[in-house]
């Protein structure tokens, strides 16, 4: 019931919309993933078949030199007993002057690469444990003040003021968090830099008496991504910092190899690592080893075994396949 109200009220608002901005020459575009996951039996899942994400975008100009950006996900929709459909982006960008423009609204936090990477170009399935436990969900509703490379020197500057990530709603009363990543480009489109979130999260900490406490959210990160001719690519990021004011740290490191000669294939391994600082549990850790096939230039088909520690005494292997399609 849930999802057909989400559809009947959602879907005509959207197009209706799409529709007069269609005039001012908007892009329509997205991506969906189909998965089946092969769950090791020790696990409690039995979807193997998921929709994983289902995307669509409208993007275009705004006067004023302004551009906009409005995303949505519908991947919820065939969960069991439905689900609601997600928006995932939705902000302005307007240029200052040629090196400064500014951001505001719902979109990714640019912190490193992998947090701000689209999933439909990522080999891996999914981002690292640390990404995932330390930016929920990637969005923040904020603004951002962008000042662009005026030179191979330079790097690109993000500043910004947010409410915090999206999904600490579900749990925080309120959160402020303040946004600072610096990215220089280095040749064969690789790139490094450094990145620092700080935030102040007030928590309901005793449900009886509704008592709240601040507690703080800091990371700082490292990341760096070399591409070697020989079709050799080496990425990785590293975290540290404070997670509900448990000290906390994580980091990855990426191999991916692309044959020469118009392979279609690419071969890749990650190894990811978290500690969350609880004492009653042990640091997450997890192989992955998957592979590529580009079947045309907007379909891809992906297969990858895992084999994950996951910090409280489990440890799981999981093999997926998914075919992604865009258009």
């Amino acid at each position: 019931m849930k999802a057909r109200v989400a559809l009947r009220i959602v879907l005509p608002v959207l197009l209706s919309a799409l529709t007069h901005l269609a005039v001012a020459d908007t892009k329509l575009s997205g991506y969906s993933q189909l998965r089946y996951n092969f769950w090791d039996s020790a696990l409690d899942e039995d979807d193997s078949f998921d929709f994983r994400r289902v995307r669509l975008a409208a993007e275009g100009e705004l006067g004023n030199k302004a551009s906009y950006k409005i995303q949505l996900d519908f991947a919820e929709l065939d969960d069991p007993g439905g689900g609601s459909v997600d928006l995932k982006d939705a902000y302005i960008t307007q240029p200052l002057n040629d090196a400064w423009s500014i951001r505001a609204g719902l979109a990714k936090i640019p912190f490193g690469i992998e947090v701000v990477e689209s999933s439909s170009k990522r080999n891996p399935l999914e981002r690292s444990q640390a990404a995932r436990k330390l930016f929920p969900g990637e969005r923040e509703k904020g603004i951002y003040f962008i000042r662009a490379p005026q030179g191979p020197s330079e790097p690109q500057l993000y500043v910004g003021i947010t409410d915090g990530m999206r999904q600490w709603a579900d749990t925080d009363a309120s959160a402020r968090s303040y946004v600072a990543s610096l990215n220089w480009r280095l040749p064969n489109k690789g790139t490094a830099g450094v990145s620092y979130m700080h935030a102040t999260r007030t928590r309901e900490i005793a449900a009886a008496n509704g008592a709240t406490g601040d507690f703080d959210n800091s990371v700082f990160g490292v990341h760096a991504r070399w591409n070697m001719p020989q079709g050799v690519g080496v990425q990785g990021e590293f975290y540290t910092g404070k997670l509900l004011d448990a000290d906390v740290n994580g980091y990855y490191a990426l191999v991916e190899y692309a044959p020469d000669g118009g392979d279609p294939m690419t071969y890749f391994y990650r190894y990811d690592r978290f500690d969350d600082g609880k004492p009653t549990t042990s640091a997450y850790s997890r192989n992955t080893l998957g592979a590529v096939r580009e079947l045309s230039s907007d379909q891809r088909l992906t297969v990858q075994w895992e084999d994950y520690e996951d910090g409280k005494g489990g440890s799981f292997s999981n093999i997926a396949t998914q075919w992604q399609f865009k258009y």
